[in-house]
């Protein structure tokens, strides 16, 4: 996934505010006592997030399966002067030479596993690696997203050098949305198709609460996105806070 349009991928994500995501993920830190000097991420994309929370000082692991999206991610951070180490792995089969103090799977990035078993992978290997008391952090667009918001719409974006479209299948009995993406990009004076399928798959909220759970996690809260309010039947995303046990980090 995101090959193709790893080039465009951060203006085709223009309305991302990553300096929200990182306050909002910083205030979690603080509200649960966790004062993590590593931070590792999974499914790191082009990096935008991880290069905000190296300058707010904290250092940071980046994993992500795309080497493409690595690419861009590591010349983003050479850019803006941050040290940053970046590995090319899957987050349901990651390895580490050590712990950190906390991990984060932003931006949906969740629901493009496929099943629970997957899910389950990345929560045993995410507590493996967590010190004691550490926090896991991630978020699940929900199945009223997948459903309603997405549901079999086309969106587009058309700039003078590429056009990408994606089309929206949401198949109720998978539980499952297929997002069918297709970039024109300029080069030259040709353009360069590319073609590539996103799956987000539309997980029980407390099914995913029960398996961090059967993980050793203890669940801090389930969150509305950017809150600390109980989430709803209408909350589009969901943010899951889950603490390995022992000693909170110092």
């Amino acid at each position: 996934m995101y090959t193709g349009i790893a080039r465009v991928y951060d203006r085709l994500n223009e309305d991302v505010d990553y300096e929200k995501w990182a306050d909002y993920v910083t205030r979690l830190f603080n509200k649960y006592g966790c004062k993590p000097d590593l931070v590792l991420e999974l499914a790191c994309g082009t990096g935008s997030f991880a290069i905000i929370m190296s300058k707010k000082g904290y250092e940071m692991i980046c994993v992500d399966i795309s080497e493409e999206m690595l690419t861009e991610a590591g010349q983003k951070a050479e850019a803006a002067g941050q040290n940053i180490l970046f590995l090319q792995q899957d987050m349901t089969s990651f390895e580490l030479y050590g712990t950190v103090g906390a991990i984060v799977c932003l931006l949906d990035s969740v629901n493009h596993l496929q099943d629970m078993e997957d899910v389950k992978k990345m929560l045993r290997l995410c507590y493996n690696y967590l010190d004691p008391g550490g926090l896991l952090i991630f978020d699940v667009n929900t199945l009223h997203k997948l459903e309603n918001i997405y549901g079999d719409n086309v969106f587009y974006v058309d700039e003078e050098d590429f056009t990408c479209i994606w089309q929206c299948e949401y198949d109720p009995n998978e539980r499952r949305s297929f997002i069918d993406i297709v970039l024109f990009q300029k080069l030259n004076d040709l353009y360069q198709k590319f073609e590539d399928t996103i799956i987000e798959t539309a997980f029980d909220l407390e099914d995913l609460k029960e398996a961090c759970t059967k993980a050793g996690f203890v669940c801090e809260g389930m969150f509305d996105e950017f809150t600390f309010n109980p989430y709803t039947e209408n909350s589009e995303r969901v943010f899951y806070i889950v603490r390995k046990s022992g000693e909170k980090n110092k």
